[in-house]
């Protein structure tokens, strides 16, 4: 995997994985299901570069919003992976495509987190399942 370290957090819990406990997930990943961890890796760094490509940002008075969009891959309480976009900023969400902005393949009016990160995501999770339940079934076989 690109990332080194893989977290989670519950209600009463919280882990990260970091160097050996990180290699540990990610060859049971490579053993499991590596053509599925290939492609949420693929997937989601696509999704990710567009992401930064395509972000907009104001000429005067940013506050950096383009550099807080991540990728993560975790696995949560109940061991399922997660893999995930996120903009740590706490304004992202709001950020809307202006009359005035100009190189952008969103339309004016919709929302940059909306149409660059959440939607590319989950237009490609039946993808990802459809992998991961073909290469179970192969294993179960």
């Amino acid at each position: 995997m690109a990332r080194k370290k893989i977290t989670t957090k519950g209600d009463n819990i919280s882990l990260m994985l970091q160097g050996s406990g990180f290699e540990a997930v990610d060859k049971l990943l490579d053993i499991a299901a590596p053509k599925t961890k290939k492609l949420i890796q693929d997937e989601f760094e696509k999704i990710l570069a567009t992401a930064q490509q395509e972000w907009l940002v104001r000429e005067k008075k940013s506050k950096g919003s383009k550099r807080k969009i991540k990728f993560q891959i975790r696995v949560n309480k109940d061991f399922e992976l997660i893999a995930s976009l996120s903009n740590s900023a706490p304004y992202a969400w709001a950020i809307k495509v202006g009359e005035n902005s100009k190189d952008t393949i969103v339309p004016y009016g919709k929302r940059l987190a909306d149409e660059l990160l959440w939607k590319p995501a989950k237009k490609i999770t039946d993808k990802i399942a459809e992998s991961m339940a073909n290469e179970i079934l192969r294993t179960i076989k």
